[in-house]
């Protein structure tokens, strides 16, 4: 994760400035946790553990959000409408 800001036009034509902690980036691949080499009854715990871990998380995570009145605040943006991209 890092935290960026940028000036973002959207294709409308209105633009604003924005500060992101950006979870993600733009990319064309699947990421993700390789699970081939285990065996098939160890891939099926070790998923079902991680989902179990990863739904508590995001479970923690909205609950800061609603803390800090960003419920609805998940955003995405077209890196062709951004500029001046800076990592704080």
């Amino acid at each position: 994760m890092k935290t960026i800001t940028f000036d973002y036009a959207k294709k409308d034509g209105s633009k604003s400035e924005r500060t992101l902690l950006a979870l993600t980036q733009p990319t064309d691949k699947y990421s993700g946790i390789d699970v081939s080499e285990l065996s098939p009854v160890q891939a099926e715990e070790f998923i079902k553990l991680y989902t179990q871990l990863h739904d508590a998380f995001l479970m923690r995570a909205k609950a800061l959000q609603a803390d800090f009145d960003l419920t609805h605040s998940f955003r995405q943006f077209l890196p062709s409408g951004m500029s001046n991209v800076t990592e704080i």
